[in-house]
């Protein structure tokens, strides 16, 4: 067994020495410590003193940048804490003035609401103080009319026209309005005297609830007679009258002439009208108007606001009309227009205006170049209601514009304008024989045979409107 180990072993060693031998491999190059370490001195070789000077100076950098990266990072983190500590600072006080503006402000929202509470409760109480002081005051102006009177007379004096001629060519008024503005005295010639000798004159002095000079303006009369609109807003009847002979100016009076300063009493009582419904609606009253325009022409009602005929004569004149009562007790005339209105639009009550003008039965006379030969009447239908109050009123406001009365002699009437002169007069008599009634505190019912009367009896009546001619 040893024999053949042995074999082998110079069999394999005889192998190996057929090849040729490898050469060495190269050396590794140092690594970065190595090859310093390499450059250097070995340790136990002598180093010169300029080399240990150096490796020193070299040390003493490190531990010198060693420390201040140290110390810079040391106030770094110390700036920071710092930093923090304040920003944990004004955290907490965040937190705390959030805590007092919540506390604020639930405060405040309990307060608005105690506030809006106090507020609704003390505006609810307002309101009822304002109800019971329209109430109040809706009684307190309609007593004040009653007691200054429910039929009062007015008497407005007219200027001279150019074509009006003084008695004797005396340019000396006939007629004069006194000082007091109640008051107004009239001359007149006294009967008996010779013809040929200027009459004697003699002073008659007559006393209204008013008189208005020929300086007092449209808008001065109708300052006068503006608070009987009130009245029919609080719901009730009420007429103003403008009477007197033909030619005196009524219609002048009534309606007036465009739209400004010399606008009527019709117009300037629908712009107050709207006036009034405005405040009154802040309150929670809702109104309804509508208009109506008629005639009385020889005792037959015409409807001058007629449909298919407005502004003509013609076959609407036709129609029945009839006075009977309405729904509330008021006399109203059947089966006319009812043309419900704004009254705050201007436009449309000057065009109702202007229909009912050019529909309106006028002639010429002796006395009046365009005599008017009917009674016409605007009537305002007001009806209002409250929810709030429970409550309803309904009113009306009646705008006359009489025919003039005339003395046949002069006015020069003949045929059919002489028939409309004496329906004008009795129906002017009748009409006098109820406020001769009224003003002695009798009941005065309607004039069975006149329809002026009928037509405006309504119980109680707020205004009589006279108008004087500087001649009468």
């Amino acid at each position: 067994m040893q024999a053949s180990r042995d074999a082998s072993r110079e069999a394999s060693e005889t192998d190996e020495s057929d090849y040729p031998t490898p050469p060495p491999p190269p050396p590794e190059a140092p690594s970065g410590a190595a090859a310093e370490e390499e450059g250097r001195p070995r340790r136990g070789s002598m180093l010169s003193a300029e080399d240990k000077a150096k490796r020193e100076a070299e040390r003493q950098a490190e531990r010198e940048a060693a420390a201040a990266a140290a110390a810079e990072a040391a106030a770094s983190m110390a700036e920071q804490a710092a930093e923090m500590a304040e920003l944990a600072g004004a955290n907490e006080q965040l937190k705390k003035r959030v805590a007092d503006l919540e506390k604020e402000n639930k405060e405040l929202r309990s307060l608005v609401e105690s506030t809006k509470a106090e507020c609704k409760a003390e505006l609810k109480d307002l309101q009822e103080k304002v109800r019971d002081g329209e109430t109040k005051r809706r009684k307190m102006h309609n007593l004040i009319q009653e007691l200054r009177g429910n039929v009062r007379v007015f008497a407005r004096v007219r200027p001279f026209l150019p074509g009006d001629k003084s008695k004797g060519g005396d340019p000396k008024p006939w007629l004069s309005v006194l000082a007091d503005g109640t008051s107004l005295d009239v001359l007149a010639e006294v009967p008996g005297t010779k013809a040929k000798s200027r009459a004697p004159e003699a002073t008659h002095s007559f006393t209204f609830d008013k008189a208005f000079s020929p300086s007092d303006g449209q808008d001065v009369v109708f300052e006068e007679v503006s608070e009987f609109v009130q009245s029919a807003l609080d719901g009730y009847n009420v007429c103003l009258f403008s009477y007197g002979q033909t030619g005196s100016g009524k219609t002048h009076t009534m309606q007036g002439i465009g739209s400004s300063g010399m606008r009527g009493i019709i117009p300037r009582a629908v712009e107050q009208v709207a006036s009034y419904k405005a405040s009154l609606e802040e309150q929670g009253w809702v109104y309804t108007m509508k208009v109506s325009f008629i005639e009385i022409y020889c005792e037959k009602i015409r409807d001058l606001l007629r449909e298919g005929g407005r502004g003509k004569k013609g076959a609407a004149y036709d129609i029945d009309h009839k006075i009977a009562k309405n729904d509330h007790g008021a006399n109203e005339v059947t089966n006319v227009n009812m043309v419900a209105v704004d009254p705050a639009d201007k436009s449309a009550i000057a065009g109702l205006m202007e229909v009912a003008a050019a529909a309106r039965a006028t002639t010429k006379t002796d006395m009046n170049e365009q005599s008017s030969r009917s009674h016409s009447v605007f009537t305002l239908h007001l009806s209002a209601e409250n929810a709030k109050l429970n409550a309803s009123v309904v009113g009306q406001l009646n705008l006359c514009d009489l025919a003039g009365s005339e003395r046949v002699d002069k006015s020069g009437a003949q045929g059919q304008t002489l028939t409309e002169a004496k329906n004008i007069n009795k129906s002017l008599s009748a009409l006098a024989h109820v406020f001769e009634s009224l003003s002695q505190v009798r009941r005065a019912g309607p004039s069975s045979y006149r329809a002026l009367p009928s037509l405006l009896y309504m119980g109680q009546v707020r205004a009589l409107y006279p108008r004087c001619n500087t001649g009468c």
